[in-house]
């Protein structure tokens, strides 16, 4: 490495604008001039005080990064530091599957966040990831770290130029080809809260990823497509091709519910109001995604919390069709307690096997090659709130039965929409699949399907007779289930 003892340190300046004020401590190294600046004048001045100690008493300092070789305490906290204590800090607060996406992309992040030049050591983000989680490292993986501790850069050395060149290299793969839009965004979450977060610790006046300009062409979609969901004929084919009795149930009872896959997995049978006839109800309190057993509390693959976005001890009801009553009967047996859907050893049933069994059984199905079509379980779930939309069930209640916000459903069903336009033609979009309210669940132009309302009651109506939708629920009601 390529060292100076040529360094000049200036005084420390004052920049004010409308917002805030900063203290701006300028030196160089060779005559390469830099800069760095803090919330307050103190900080600033002990920042100066330890490069000029470091250059009265002859320490040598590096052209690259122009600071004192090794980054003595007074340069002050690295990258990798800072990621450490927000790894730490969110730890105790986050869902297993929100500290793995941290450490992901933190391991991704703190790579590229090193003097430009530097070659990274074989084996770098295995390493930080490895650490991150909370796992054991290898020799080789060791002394990769140690060396980024002596290569990440001060977080006051972060700038809008830097996080630019962090972003770009970030966004691809291994291959040079770009990441996905949303991945992409991704990056950019994070790495902007890690900066936030030195905002906050008073180690950066404000967070350099706001003055990067976002990337326009290419935008992140979160509505799904038809292709995506299929149809509810290509689902069923699908469901019952699936060769394992339990996991065949699992994603049956995601289409029928509409429930997410960890929220089916963590369903309990106390949770069941199964009626030996009619309609009953899903009572959904506890999500169990799959995290990974480094990333939960307890040591389990999956991590069995309250549900999405809601308090501990909130729930949400979920009408429960004859269909799906039959089934979780016949899977609940005689059982008054515990999971209904359990694997082998009586614990929660696998996603990864239950994953496997449905790309099997989609594989014999599909056509070669179609790698979009129901690639997923969850899309069970979108195809199941599509049809809900489509046959007439107001946005408010199909929000509320999801467990999103009325916006948030839009934004993801506004390209499967399309009983409105066939309404508006004088068509009859037909019987809904999978059935969507205890009501008829069919309805002609102009009428509307029926469903229970908040007070429990179900249309009265016999096949083929339906009332006007201003004489039941009308169109768009906030009426909850």
């Amino acid at each position: 490495m390529k060292q100076s003892f040529n360094v000049k340190v200036w005084a420390t300046t004052t920049r004010t604008n409308a917002k805030s004020t900063a203290s701006i401590v300028r030196w160089s190294v060779d005559g390469k001039e830099t800069s760095r600046s803090f919330r307050s004048a103190a900080q600033a001045d002990s920042f100066r005080s330890g490069l000029v100690t470091s250059a009265r008493t002859g320490e040598p300092f590096d052209p690259v990064t122009c600071l004192p070789v090794g980054h003595g305490p007074a340069i002050g906290m690295t990258c990798l530091q800072l990621a450490r204590e927000l790894n730490a800090a969110d730890w105790s607060e986050s869902a297993g599957t929100s500290r793995r996406t941290l450490a992901e992309n933190l391991s991704v992040l703190l790579c590229f966040l090193v003097p430009v030049g530097r070659r990274l050591p074989d084996g770098l983000r295995q390493a930080l990831f490895a650490e991150l989680k909370g796992g054991t490292l290898d020799v080789r993986q060791l002394d990769a770290v140690r060396w980024l501790e002596q290569s990440s850069l001060p977080v006051g050395q972060v700038t809008a130029d830097v996080a630019t060149r962090v972003l770009a290299s970030a966004g691809v793969k291994l291959d040079g080809t770009p990441l996905s839009a949303s991945k992409q965004g991704q990056r950019r979450t994070y790495l902007s809260k890690l900066l936030g977060y030195a905002v906050a610790k008073d180690l950066l006046p404000a967070n350099p990823v706001r003055r990067v300009k976002r990337q326009t062409a290419r935008k992140a979609s979160t509505a799904v497509s038809k292709r995506e969901i299929g149809s509810p004929e290509l689902a069923r084919t699908i469901i019952g091709a699936v060769a394992d009795s339990m996991h065949r149930d699992f994603v049956k009872t995601v289409y029928l519910s509409g429930a997410r896959p960890s929220e089916v997995a963590a369903l309990r049978v106390t949770d069941c109001k199964l009626p030996d006839t009619g309609w009953g109800a899903l009572f959904l309190r506890k999500s169990a995604a799959e995290a990974g057993k480094s990333f939960t509390d307890g040591g389990n693959v999956r991590d069995d919390r309250g549900l999405k976005h809601r308090s501990e001890d909130e729930d949400r009801e979920v009408p429960a069709s004859p269909e799906l009553v039959a089934l979780l009967k016949a899977r609940i047996g005689t059982a008054k307690r515990g999971i209904v859907f359990q694997n082998g050893a009586g614990g929660m049933a696998s996603g990864s096997a239950v994953n496997a069994s449905w790309r099997k059984a989609r594989a014999a199905i599909l056509e070669e090659g179609d790698s979009v079509t129901l690639r997923r379980v969850y899309l069970l779930r979108h195809l199941h709130g599509s049809a809900a939309l489509n046959a007439g069930v107001p946005i408010a209640v199909v929000a509320a039965r999801l467990g999103h916000d009325p916006s948030v459903l839009l934004s993801v069903y506004a390209k499967v929409l399309v009983a409105e336009d066939r309404r508006s033609q004088g068509d009859d979009p037909g019987q809904a699949d999978p059935p969507t309210a205890g009501g008829c669940g069919r309805f002609t132009a102009g009428w509307v399907v029926c469903f229970p309302c908040a007070a429990r009651a179900v249309c009265g109506s016999k096949a083929g007779q339906h009332r006007r939708s201003n004489d039941h629920h009308p169109r768009g009601s906030a009426q909850s289930n």
